[in-house]
Formats: C-alpha cells, structure tokens, sequence
C-alpha cells in the first residue's frame, strides 16, 4: 500500500482515543496496517472479515441495504468497521473515547481513502 494510505491511518490513529487501524480485503486479507504491538494484525482481519460479511448479508435480508459503517462495543474498547467499497476499514479505540470527535476522524479517514483511488488489490 501507499504512503498515502500509511500517512491517513497515522493521522486517524493520531486522534485521542484510537489506538489503531487496519484496512482488508472483503475476504479478510490485511492491506494495510498501523496497530499496535499487541495486536494480531492477521486474526483482526478474519474476525473483522466474518463480522462485517455476516451483518452485511443480514441486513440486506432485511431490504436495509449494504453496511456503511458498524460500531462494536466490548468491555474493554471500541471496533469500528467501515465500508469502503472494495475494502474494509477497521478501528480500534479506547472504550471511553469522544465519540463526536472520533466520528468526525474516521468519516474523513474513510473519505481521504477513497479519493486516493488506491483500493484496487489485484
């Protein structure tokens, strides 16, 4: 992946309260990643992939639509995944986060990605 993409999910991880992020392919293959150390870039992907599949396909089954964005909420932190067309992606933030100021980065993160034109995996 690009330093432009590398340079937007530093600014994202930049925001209080995120702790980093990850962009994947539908099936669930890392593109791109800045996490933390402790962070199994690789199992995140499969999981985040499974999840996002499973509630897409629900909730198209309910004539809702596609998932733009879903916000997972567990005891210990925050997983936002988002849909960028051809990717996923995923954030992780702390439990206890402004969430207005963490929405605000992660639509403009998303938004910056996209018009990067960069999201084609071959």
């Amino acid at each position: 992946m690009t330093t432009g993409i590398t340079t937007i999910l530093n600014q994202l991880n930049s925001t209080e309260g995120i702790k980093g992020s990850l962009i994947i392919t539908p099936d669930g293959m890392p593109v791109t990643s800045q996490l933390p150390d402790n962070q199994d870039e690789e199992t995140l992907a499969a999981v985040s992939s499974s999840i996002f599949l499973a509630i897409s396909k629900s909730m198209e089954k309910l004539n809702t639509g596609g998932v733009i964005r879903y916000v997972l909420n567990a005891e210990f932190g925050r997983t936002f995944l988002v849909d960028l067309d051809k990717m996923i992606l995923i954030i992780l933030a702390e439990k206890d986060i402004k969430l207005a100021k963490v929405n605000v980065a992660i639509f403009q993160a998303a938004n910056a990605i996209r018009k990067s034109g960069r999201l084609d995996v071959e």
